[in-house]
């Protein structure tokens, strides 16, 4: 990931990141701008998260990000499945990735787009502090976002098909974080069947601002080897 020089107080020079040069990523920050979708439903524990991260939240319109990303995918029937209903992009290594949200009335829409492969869903705030809800079609998802570790988190509770709930046995699981390495915005999520736990799908890189630079490539690594832990027992977006 791109990165320039600037010079710090102290006259010596400091490494900065793209995402702390909003100007370049042409996304001018105002301090009369609405707060977004996550400042809203984190509260206080929006000054916890990294900068990058506080920086992907901060849409006001319309932005892309880009980077890259290693995938893996599960191989029994039902992960197949599912990958096949929600359009999870197909396993690979330095895959190029982008993603395009937009700002809406009630919520965010997330546009994903892996290497020509893409998915969408929807944001939009819940009744319960710190959660949020996502729907992918038929489904939707509301999740709990602790702050820990200096990483977000992302942790489902409750899940509904067709405005039907669905009973906590069939919530999908999932080991899904946003952190920053070195002032870059990293993410890493994976997705796990309800009932047997295997692999549907998980894929985890980096991002910047789409105008701001080009990503460097991520490496390949046995994603498919991390289990779900209790505190991202869950299922990230």
């Amino acid at each position: 990931m791109a990165a320039t020089m600037a010079a710090s107080a102290g006259g010596r020079p400091r490494r900065q990141s793209s995402f702390e040069m909003p100007e370049l990523a042409g996304h001018a920050r105002s301090p009369m701008a609405a707060p977004t979708l996550l400042q809203t439903v984190l509260g206080d524990a929006w000054q916890r998260l990294p900068r990058s991260v506080q920086r992907l939240h901060s849409v006001q319109d319309v932005e892309s990000f880009s980077g890259r990303a290693c995938i893996r995918r599960g191989r029994g029937l039902l992960a197949r499945l599912a990958g096949w209903f929600f359009q999870f992009p197909p396993a690979g290594d330095d895959v190029e990735l982008s993603i395009t949200m937009t700002r809406t009335a009630s919520g965010e829409i997330w546009q994903r787009n892996f290497a020509g492969r893409s998915f969408r869903s929807l944001l939009t705030s819940s009744l319960r502090a710190s959660h949020y809800r996502e729907r992918f079609g038929p489904f939707r998802f509301e999740q709990e976002l602790p702050v820990a570790g200096g990483a977000l988190h992302f942790v489902v509770r409750r899940g509904w098909f067709l405005g039907i709930p669905l009973p906590s046995i069939l919530l999908p699981r999932s080991c899904s974080r946003e952190f920053e390495v070195d002032g870059t915005f990293h993410f890493d999520v994976g997705i796990y069947a309800p009932l047997t736990g295997e692999l549907i799908v998980r894929y985890r890189g980096e991002l910047a601002p789409a105008s701001a630079c080009a990503a460097s490539k991520v490496a390949a690594s046995p994603l498919d080897r991390i289990e779900p832990t209790p505190m991202s027992g869950s299922c990230g977006a």
